[in-house]
């Protein structure tokens, strides 16, 4: 039973994800529109933001849904399935920060990491030690 709320829940942080993807891109298109330098964009990068939830939501659901996957469905020992859902997760955040910074332009933000280290814990503790 516990397995099925924890599969639900990594569900439900994912599709909460997915749906403030969409409000944070077209806020994103109503901000391009009046950001031209890359220096304003730093300038925008605020402690309480929708990208920070939407850092903070994708980690604790990847961290969560690997956890599931790759221990309650593949069998693998517990102490693997945590690491390997823990470093995928944050290897998802700083990819994801290395992208931002190279391609899209709007540079790297630690602030983004901290809410992708925050979203790890909080997936770790809800998917993983409350399972116990």
């Amino acid at each position: 039973m516990r397995n099925v709320i924890c599969l639900f829940f990594s569900i439900a942080f994912l599709l909460l994800f997915s749906i403030s993807t969409t409000i944070a891109q077209q806020q994103k298109k109503i901000e391009n529109e009046n950001v031209k330098t890359e220096k304003k964009v730093e300038k925008d990068d605020k402690w309480i933001a929708m990208d920070k939830l939407l850092h903070f939501t994708a980690s604790a659901g990847i961290t969560g849904l690997l956890y599931h996957s790759y221990h309650c469905q593949f069998n693998n020992p517990e102490r693997n399935s945590i690491y390997f859902s823990l470093s995928v997760a944050g290897i998802s955040g700083i990819g994801k920060e290395i992208i931002d910074a190279k391609y899209r332009k709007t540079g790297w933000s630690w602030k983004d990491i901290a809410a992708d280290a925050a979203g790890i814990a909080a997936g770790y503790f809800l998917f993983i030690k409350l399972k116990k």
